[in-house]
């Protein structure tokens, strides 16, 4: 969109100049500028004014030099602010941004030519002074350096225009050279000219038009506001406004605070090493700007994002500590440090925490994942603290952490209980709906030895079944199941069981559900549950209920659901329970059942696979399990998608097809990756452990990176494995689900993600190394 303004309004300086100009500012002639830019297009609007001074300083026939100083910024972009009037508000957002910073206060000469952009030496001059000193990163440098030529360039043709004639001598109207621009004069008089603007270029469906006012005696203009419409789509809008010097004023920013802002953005290098935040350079870094920028918030909240990033000692306890210093207004945009703050401030005072929660809970989904996944654990378990103290000692923390572990949870069970009712009790919708279903799960702890109590929290949990209304009402519902039980009340709890999974099993079959597969985990717990319930009346029901607790149990990694994992701490359930039905089958005699039932659950999670062999030869130690796993299992897997990939450096090609006959161990990473980073030593241990293997191959897959980088990252800490560039098609052919992602492709071409969190380098040793009886068997007899 910027690019077709852009074209677009040099068309129109193109051909509007006219070959010869008989009127043009005059030497000395000098003004302030407020130049405000709009841009309104169907996906949003930006708009930013710029304040600068210029001064003409030659005037030749064709050309004029001009010095010119940028004195201040003010810009919106995507609800974003950057504005260098406010330090406060001069965090860069875009390469636009970080060029305004290298520009900003700093005078340059301007050639400004009427017939053609121009080299421009001064803003080349700082511009290659910014990108040394500030560390700017490639890109930017190239973007910056493609940049200087068209700056101020369509500025300068309204600011200081050519008329074709003399004033006295100008018509009423007259065209641009090539015919499709229309002048009128307004108005004029001895001092000033009106004229105005109309262009029409139906073939780029754009119209222009323009109203200017120019000073006779400088040359210069006084105002003007140009308009440009492409289509029904684009509107772009530009002003001129002469001020006064006072009126211009100049930005705060000092050579120092603007150091300090490029270095914090994501395009400088200042920072950073090639694992990411490089930790004497923060210390250095905040030991320099601290008491310059220290009391600014946008310093701040960039300064938590570098120590929650960095790998330094106390990272955690001075991320918090100035998580406390800034006002959760601040951190509206920021959920993840509005929700961590949440954590230290929770403990202080109901008042505390509830401030924060009210601007976490515009962002639904990080409140819903607080009150889930942290708040909710607050009512979990209340040991003892000395069972705790000794449960910290036992795992080796230090006292001084201890002391405020203890003071943490003892000022968390405080204030937990009265958080929890205003919240509950809340007025906004979206703050008590959230909070709601597990506020009666907390209500029926404490009412306990009530049946009346019990029974009216029950069933409003079971009036929530099919509503969207409230969240996780499933689980809370689980657990009053669990409480009814505990109380002797043997039949409701049967009653309200029933109704849950009867409610789950028709919310799994909405496949526009985003909450799906979490429901579906649970379901599988649910009907565990009912399996148990039954086990002593029906044992066929039971078997029944078992079973479908086993095919619901999660079949790959995105049926997981990273959700279900605080699921599971809640209701202390499994992630599956396949093996306890394959448990049952074998104990009545169906072994065969029970053994696809396994292999089911090995393709959710590997760390079976020795489970899976040993109970496979007690129960068939006549049959060949290596058979079974390459004809049964491997088979069951999906067609490994093809590929053909590059190198970093283009030299080697790989292609899937290469692999055919042996494993093929695909990593899918990335050098911006933090998780891909740390284990990148493991990688590269494994790569130089299987090379040469005749059975066994690896090829790492770059994804979302660029060639240079990669090839800097592995040179950098030498390590030597097969990498390869994504084509970015590779990792949606194999649904990689994030980064780091592995997937094992065996000899015949089938393909297994290995889940997240999962030991992948001993799953592709237990895979790649099974033997067959017969092999097995003759290395046996050669050892010995």
């Amino acid at each position: 969109m910027k690019k077709l303004l852009t074209s677009a309004v040099l068309f129109l300086l193109i051909c509007n100049t006219g070959k010869t100009q008989q009127f043009t500012p005059k030497k000395g002639s000098e003004g302030y500028y407020k130049i405000t830019t709009q841009l309104k297009h169907r996906t949003g609007s930006e708009k930013n004014t710029a304040t600068w001074y210029f001064k003409v300083l030659e005037v030749a026939k064709d050309s004029m030099v001009l010095n010119c100083t940028l004195l201040n910024y003010d810009g919106e972009a995507g609800g974003r602010l950057f504005n260098t009037a406010q330090p406060d508000k001069s965090r860069t957002n875009n390469t636009r941004d970080l060029e305004v910073l290298a520009l900003l206060n700093r005078p340059f000469l301007y050639h400004y030519k009427f017939e053609k952009m121009n080299e421009q030496p001064g803003i080349r001059s700082i511009f290659n002074e910014r990108i040394k000193d500030w560390q700017l990163d490639k890109n930017v440098a190239g973007n910056m350096k493609g940049n200087e030529r068209s700056y101020l360039v369509n500025e300068l043709y309204w600011i200081v225009p050519s008329l074709p004639v003399t004033p006295d001598k100008l018509p009423d109207s007259w065209l641009s050279t090539d015919s499709l621009s229309v002048f009128t004069v307004l108005d004029r008089d001895a001092s000033s000219l009106q004229y105005g603007l109309a262009r029409e270029e139906k073939e780029h469906k754009m119209k222009i038009t323009g109203r200017l006012s120019l000073d006779l005696s400088t040359g210069m203009i006084r105002s003007a506001t140009i308009e440009n419409h492409i289509g029904d789509d684009v509107h772009f809008e530009r002003s001129f406004n002469r001020v006064t010097a006072s009126e211009a004023g100049a930005s705060p920013l000092s050579e120092d605070a603007k150091a300090a802002i490029a270095k914090m953005s994501d395009f400088s290098e200042a920072l950073k090493n090639e694992d990411g935040y490089d930790s004497l350079k923060l210390e250095k870094y905040f030991a320099q700007y601290d008491p310059l920028m220290g009391n600014i918030t946008f310093y701040k909240i960039a300064k938590a994002g570098m120590l929650q990033g960095s790998n330094m000692n106390d990272k955690y306890s001075r991320y918090n500590e100035i998580l406390t210093r800034i006002e959760d207004a601040a951190l509206a945009a920021y959920p993840h440090h509005l929700h961590n703050k949440l954590q230290e401030v929770k403990s202080i005072s109901v008042d505390s925490a509830y401030n924060t929660i009210r601007y976490l809970s515009r962002m639904k989904k990080s409140y819903g994942d607080w009150v889930q996944y942290t708040f909710a654990q607050e009512f979990l378990h209340q040991r003892p603290i000395e069972e705790l103290q000794r449960a910290w000692r036992k795992q080796g923390v230090p006292e001084k952490k201890i002391d405020k572990l203890t003071k943490d949870v003892i000022n968390g069970r405080r204030i937990a209980d009265p958080l929890m009712e205003k919240l509950a009790n809340d007025e906004d919708t979206l703050i008590r709906n959230e909070v709601y279903p597990m506020y009666l799960w907390v209500q029926a702890m404490k009412h306990s030895s009530s049946k009346d109590s019990l029974l009216r929290i029950a069933h409003e949990l079971e009036n929530m079944n099919g509503s969207k209304r409230y969240s996780n009402h499933h689980r809370y519902a689980l657990l009053v199941y669990r409480q009814l039980l505990a109380s002797g009340h043997t039949k409701e709890a049967g009653m309200l069981l029933s109704r849950q999974i009867t409610a789950m099993e028709k919310n799994r079959l909405d496949s526009l559900d985003a909450d799906r597969f979490t429901e579906q985990n649970m379901l599988a717990y649910a009907c565990k549950l009912k399996s148990d319930e039954l086990a002593a009346t029906d044992k066929k029901q039971a078997m029944a209920y078992l079973s479908k607790a086993a095919m619901y149990s999660p079949k790959n990694v995105k049926e997981r659901a990273h959700s279900s994992f605080y699921d599971r701490v809640l209701l202390e359930s499994k992630e599956s329970y396949r093996a306890d039905f394959a448990e049952a089958l074998i104990a009545q005699g169906n072994s065969k059942e029970a053994m696809k039932v396994l292999s089911e659950q090995l393709n959710a999670d590997p760390s079976i696979f020795e489970d899976l062999k040993a109970s496979f030869s007690k129960n068939f130690p006549q049959l060949d399990f290596y058979n079974f796993f390459h004809n049964y299992i491997i088979k069951s897997w999906k067609t490994a998608p093809d590929f053909t990939l590059k190198s970093p450096d283009a030299k080697t090609t790989y292609k899937l097809a290469d692999y055919r006959g042996k494993w093929l161990l695909l990593d899918f990473w990335g050098t911006w990756c933090p998780p891909c980073r740390e284990e990148m030593p493991k990688i590269n241990a494994f790569a130089q452990k299987i090379k040469g293997r005749n059975d066994l191959a690896f090829l790492s897959i770059a994804c979302r990176d660029q060639p240079e980088t990669v090839i800097s990252y592995l040179a950098a800490h030498n390590y030597d494995m097969p990498a390869s560039m994504s084509d970015n098609q590779v990792q949606k052919k194999y649904e990689v689900p994030g980064y780091p992602a592995k997937f094992l492709i065996s000899p015949s071409g089938t393909v297994f993600n290995i889940p997240f969190g999962k030991d992948w380098e001993k799953a592709v040793e237990q895979f790649t190394g099974l033997q067959e009886k017969s092999r097995e068997a003759k290395v046996q007899t050669h050892k010995d």
